[in-house]
């Protein structure tokens, strides 16, 4: 048995010294002064002070007694082993699964998150006074809402009220981890229930790794511990979400007029019985052109569709960079969270290059006397009315503030930058620029390529002196193609076959992350490309072969106009992707000149001193980097986790399997979890029998206190006369 308020209880047995102490302080004390012939009187005094002895402690012994059960009746007793195991207040860790696809509404339109939350509540409003409990939302990343256990039950009621279904995925692993984490520092003995709820769709658990495990909040000796979890939905029901979003400048956009944009949208159907249907998809943006909805037939069993739209963009409301966005939409509300992607953007009237190089100004009375940058630059800008913009800039005056809005910069001369300029060449990669470098064509010797590949942390086994073939090299029949030059993979075979090479760097990326995207006969590569990879957001691309007659012949060949523009045009493209984030991601990368990043709902993230972000970006939507004056430099997209939104049901079997809990999982039906945390209510009917036995020793003691008073009065009168005869 343990008490609601323990302390009155011990209150009630430390006040029973106190008629003790009373009945000590006023005994009376005599000194006998004996004489003989009183010998056979004192004989019989002591037989009365005997029995009177005896009545004072029976009544003693009542009068505590009426304390004690009085005191443990104010102190309301609590039945209930579990909770008395550890004789103190209970821990219980809530985990509500608020992912992605809690966000699933049935046809009763209540979220599997509201009927989690109910559980929640149920469970809180069967706990005690004491009781400490600490709340987990499962969504990516985890979050302890409540400054660890707490006894303010009713403040975490009000947080359950706030809870709402995320765009991100479920991280049970990391939920998990917090929840041991609270589970070591604070449970210090007492009774322990981790309590997970949520619907266990496919979807909340498709991140969920093969090792994971419970394991590690385990059982000991001096702390009960169970794990319990709500049992997973049984409605089945069918989610519409827009998986990609991808959008192209037309090759007829020109920097004069509004780029026309080609927006491509990829839709997926998931879970439930797939029927007949059909749904509405548009795109908006600011500064794109009102474009018609388009409609979608669903045919039963078909699960994806792609719906194009074309559509003409200004950069007037644009960022500092042109960078703006486009959102598609559907008309489902099955998983609102899931109807809406946006795509980044480049509203801008062109791309802007820059050649870092000194402008020689080279004679075009010979091809031979022509300059690499002047070839790329060539075929970047092969007419009037281009997209791409073309400027050059002197090695030495390379900085950050001069590569400001520029999208691509191309190292024609590498050897003449200095170690500021490569600096300012890492934060542009960073910060999503697009980064093509060639060997200048006047050098045997390269030694700059060690500096590039520590500047922008890529790894290749790259000897510094270049190769002069015997006999010109051509390219191999099929080329490896992929990435950045996707558009032209159907031609690039047929247009690598006149290409030959006499002259390049000897570079092996065997080892490293490079990918090689054109490679020659003899399988050395000759165009090499980084993708965006961890805190770098932009592309690095690598040509072998200097674009130089000297070198090889590709510059007057077909392929080098399409092959330098999907260079630059992907490449941008690749790179501004990177800025696009799903749910609960922290933007990686540096970010030049920036502040602070605002979001949706006006919520802000501020900018380190190394000019990186540390807090993950929740809430989905177009977030605007902005400079210390407030302007737009960049836009960064934040996406739903459309791969965590499967709304397929589970079974008992699965949802165990995949927790992996080594000692025990036991799955419960919502409406009975609120049960296993009821036998620690106060019993009123204990309250009210100890208080009826506390009122029957009153009568008791009063009856018999009446009753020993007149034998008391008998013995003062016989003990009187005896002390006036002595």
């Amino acid at each position: 048995m343990s008490f609601v308020t323990t302390w009155i209880a011990v209150a009630g047995l430390a006040s029973i010294s106190i008629p003790i102490i009373i009945h000590l302080l006023f005994r009376r004390k005599r000194q006998p002064v004996e004489w003989a012939a009183m010998r056979l009187l004192m004989e019989a005094l002591k037989r009365h002070r005997r029995r009177s002895r005896i009545e004072q402690i029976l009544l003693l012994t009542i009068r505590c007694l009426i304390l004690v059960l009085a005191a443990l009746a104010i102190a309301e007793p609590l039945l209930s082993a579990f909770h008395s195991i550890a004789g103190g207040s209970r821990l219980v860790v809530l985990l509500i699964d608020d992912g992605i696809s809690s966000g699933v509404t049935g046809e009763s339109g209540v979220p599997d998150l509201d009927r989690a939350l109910e559980s929640a509540r149920s469970i809180t409003d069967e706990l005690n006074p004491g009781d400490r409990v600490a709340l987990i939302t499962m969504s990516h990343p985890p979050s302890l809402k409540t400054d660890g256990p707490t006894i303010n039950i009713e403040g975490v009621t009000r947080l359950l009220d706030d809870i709402e279904p995320s765009a991100s995925r479920t991280n049970i692993e990391e939920s998990i981890g917090l929840a041991r984490t609270i589970v070591d520092q604070h449970s210090s003995g007492s009774p322990t229930s981790v309590v997970m709820l949520g619907s266990w769709r496919r979807g909340s658990l498709s991140a969920v790794p093969d090792t994971t495990t419970l394991g590690g909040i385990e059982s000991v000796s001096d702390r009960p511990l169970q794990f319990l979890a709500s049992d997973p939905a049984d409605e089945s029901v069918t989610v519409l979400a827009i998986s990609d979003v991808s959008m192209r400048k037309t090759i007829e956009s020109s920097r004069t007029d509004q780029p026309q944009i080609r927006t491509t949208v990829n839709i997926r159907r998931m879970g439930g019985s797939l029927d007949e249907k059909r749904s509405v998809v548009q795109i908006d943006g600011p500064g794109f052109e009102e474009t018609l909805p388009r409609q979608i037939d669903w045919y039963p069993g078909r699960t994806d569709a792609t719906i194009e739209f074309l559509s003409r963009a200004s950069p007037d409301d644009a960022a500092a960079d042109g960078s703006s966005i486009i959102t598609a939409s559907l008309d489902d509300t099955t998983l609102p969270e899931a109807t809406r992607r946006s795509m980044l953007v480049d509203t801008s009237g062109s791309i802007q290059v820059r050649i870092i190089d000194r402008r020689l100004f080279s004679s075009t009375g010979s091809l031979d006397e022509i300059e690499a940058s002047d070839w790329m630059a060539r075929a970047l800008e092969p007419g009037d009315g281009g997209v791409v913009d073309v400027d050059w800039i002197d090695p030495s005056s390379l900085s950050e503030p001069s590569l400001r809005g520029v999208d691509a910069i191309i190292l024609s001369r590498p050897d003449l930058i200095g170690d500021r300029g490569w600096d300012s060449i890492k934060v542009f990669v960073d910060s999503g620029g697009l980064v093509l470098a060639t060997p200048p064509s006047e050098l045997d010797s390269h030694v700059w390529l060690d500096r590039m590949a520590e500047a922008l942390g890529i790894s290749w086994q790259v000897g510094v002196e270049a190769i002069t073939a015997d006999d010109p090299i051509g390219l191999g029949g099929e080329q490896p193609g992929g990435s950045i030059l996707s558009r032209l993979d159907n031609e690039l075979d047929q247009l690598a076959e006149p290409i030959e090479v006499f002259k390049r760097l000897d570079v092996d990326v065997s080892d490293g992350d490079g990918r090689v995207l054109l490679r020659c006969a003899d399988e050395s590569p000759l165009l090499i490309c980084w993708d965006p990879e961890g805190d770098r957001s932009g592309t690095i691309v690598l040509l072998s072969s200097s674009p130089h007659l000297d070198w090889t012949n590709l510059p007057i060949k077909p392929l080098m106009v399409p092959l330098m523009q999907e260079l630059v045009r992907e490449g941008v493209s690749t790179s501004r992707n990177s800025s696009q984030l799903l749910a609960g991601d922290v933007p990686g990368g540096s970010f030049t000149g920036v502040r602070e990043i605002t979001g949706p709902g006006g919520s802000s993230v501020s900018i380190d001193s190394t000019r990186s972000f540390t807090t993950p970006l929740i809430r989905t939507g177009h977030w605007v980097a902005r400079d210390a004056k407030g302007s737009a430099l960049t836009t960064i997209v934040v996406n739903p986790d459309v791969d965590a939104a499967d709304p397929e049901v589970t079974d008992v079997k699965e949802v165990v399997e995949r927790f992996g809990v080594e000692s025990g999982l036991e799955i419960i039906p919502d409406d009975q979890l609120a049960g296993r945390f009821t036998s620690q209510e106060s019993n009123p009917v204990w309250s009210l029998l100890l208080l009826v036995a506390a009122l029957l020793l009153l009568i008791t003691e009063t009856i018999l206190n009446r009753f020993f008073s007149r034998s008391v009065s008998r013995e003062s009168r016989f003990v009187d006369s005896m002390e006036a005869v002595s």
